[in-house]
C-alpha cells in the first residue's frame, strides 16, 4: 500500500487489489479524545449513518445503496489510543463488473463524501427527531453494555487500567450524558471534528484513475473548510505498577476474565511487526498456543484470545466462559513456569494484575480467589519477562 501526504493533516493510502472484484473507500477523522466530549462524538456517526443533505432519508439511503448492486455504506468510530476515529467507509463491487457500465466508483465517493461532509441538516443544525431517535438508541445501547458480560469485562477492565489517563477517556459515551445531548452540541461537536481531525483517505481496489479523482474530490470538499489540523496524539503506555485485582460478582455460572499488561514504554514502529507475530502464536487463532492449552487441552474455558494495542503498549488476554475453581490455572499462562503455582487449588503467588466479575459492587481481592462467577482483569500489571 502506498501512502502519501495530499495536504496539512491529509493523507492517501491506495492499493489497486486488483485480485478482488470489490472496492472499498474509507474516510478516517482522528482526533484527540476528550471527556468533554466522548458522548456527543459517539452519538454523532449514528446520526451521520441515517443519510446526508442528497439522501435524507433512510429508506432513500438503503434504495440508493441498493441500485449499487449492494453497497454496504458504515459510520462508526474506534479507539486509536488517546484518539477518536471517526470513520465513513463504502464498499461494492467494481467499475468492471456493472452490468451496464455504471461509473461504480463515482457514486461511491459521491456517497461517502456527501455522508462526511454534507449531513442532513434541519435549519442549521442536525435533524431533532433523528438526534432523539440515535439517542435512544445509544442509551440502550449503554444501559445493555453489562448483558454482554464479554464486552463489559474487557471494559471495565480497560477503565481501570487506563484510568483517568487520555487513553481512559469511554469512547462508546457516558450513559448519565446522553439525555443532555442537543442537536446544536452535536453540530458544534461535528464541525470541531472538521476543523481538527486529521484525515486518512484510503483506496482500495481503484484503479489510478478512480483513486485520482477520490482524492480531488475530497480536496475540493476540505478547500471549503477552514481547517486546523492538531498534532497527532503520540503512542503511550501505562507506567508498571504493582498488580491490581478487581471483582464483580453476579448470579451467573461461568465467568469471565481479563488480564492486562503494559509493556512501561511507547511501542515502537520497528516493534510492531514481532509483537503481531507472537500474539498470532500465542492466542491469536484457534491454532494458538493459548487456545489449544487452556481450551483443548486442559478445558479450562470455552473461549480465549490475546491482543495488543499499539497505541497504548497494552496487551491484553480474554477468558470466556470460565468457572471458578479454573481462575487459578489460567492465570499461569500469563507468568513464566518458575511462577507456577505447585498445585491447581493453591493461590497463585505473584500473578499478573487481575479483575474478577461477579456480584454488584467493586471489590479488590489482593490474596486468593473470589467466590463463584467472577471475572478478573488485570489492570497495570507488567508483561512478564
Amino acid at each position: 500500500m502506498r501512502r502519501s501526504q495530499i495536504a496539512p493533516g491529509v493523507h492517501l493510502s491506495y492499493d489497486a487489489a486488483q485480485k478482488f472484484n470489490r472496492c472499498r473507500i474509507s474516510i478516517h477523522f482522528a482526533f484527540p479524545a476528550r471527556r468533554e466530549t466522548a458522548t456527543a462524538h459517539a452519538l454523532l456517526p449514528l446520526v451521520m449513518e441515517r443519510g446526508y443533505a442528497d439522501c435524507p432519508d433512510m429508506t432513500q439511503m438503503t434504495k440508493k445503496l441498493a441500485r449499487l448492486y449492494g453497497a454496504d455504506l458504515t459510520v462508526d468510530t474506534r479507539p486509536m489510543g488517546c484518539s477518536h476515529n471517526l470513520c465513513v467507509s463504502i464498499t461494492g463491487i467494481k467499475d468492471q463488473f456493472a452490468l451496464e457500465g455504471e461509473k461504480l466508483t463515482q457514486e461511491y465517493a459521491a456517497l461517502a463524501l456527501g455522508t462526511a461532509f454534507h449531513p442532513y441538516f434541519v435549519g442549521s443544525t442536525f435533524d431533532p427527531e433523528a438526534v432523539g431517535i440515535e439517542k435512544q438508541m445509544l442509551r440502550k445501547a449503554l444501559e445493555d453494555e453489562v448483558n454482554d458480560k464479554r464486552l463489559y469485562c474487557q471494559r471495565q477492565a480497560n477503565r481501570e487500567f487506563f484510568g483517568d489517563s487520555p487513553a481512559g477517556v469511554r469512547q462508546e459515551g457516558y450513559l448519565e450524558e446522553v439525555d443532555g445531548l442537543t442537536p446544536e452540541a452535536l453540530t458544534e461537536a461535528y464541525y470541531e471534528m472538521l476543523r481538527t481531525a486529521n484525515i486518512e483517505l484510503i483506496v482500495l481496489g481503484c484503479d489510478e484513475a478512480s483513486t485520482t479523482a477520490v482524492k480531488d474530490a475530497l480536496l475540493a470538499e476540505l478547500s471549503a473548510i477552514d481547517r486546523a489540523p492538531l498534532p497527532r496524539a503520540e503512542n503511550i503506555a501505562m507506567p508498571r505498577r504493582e498488580p491490581v485485582r478487581k471483582v464483580e460478582h453476579f448470579d451467573t455460572t461461568q465467568a469471565k476474565l481479563c488480564m492486562l499488561f503494559t509493556l512501561g514504554r511507547p511501542m515502537q514502529p520497528e516493534q510492531l511487526a514481532a509483537v503481531r507475530l507472537a500474539m498470532a502464536l500465542y492466542g491469536g487463532s484457534v491454532t494458538s498456543r493459548l487456545f489449544l492449552n487452556v481450551r483443548e487441552r486442559d478445558h479450562l474455558c470455552y473461549y480465549c484470545s490475546s491482543s495488543f494495542q499499539s497505541f497504548t503498549g497494552s496487551i491484553s488476554f480474554v477468558f470466556s466462559k470460565v468457572l471458578d475453581e479454573s481462575f487459578s490455572q489460567i492465570q499461569c499462562f500469563g507468568l513464566p513456569r518458575a511462577a507456577w503455582p505447585s498445585t491447581a487449588a493453591s493461590s497463585t503467588p505473584t500473578r499478573p494484575a487481575l479483575s474478577r466479575r461477579c456480584s454488584k459492587s467493586w471489590r479488590t481481592s489482593a490474596t486468593a480467589r473470589s467466590p463463584t462467577k467472577s471475572w478478573k482483569t488485570a489492570a497495570g500489571a507488567c508483561w512478564p519477562g
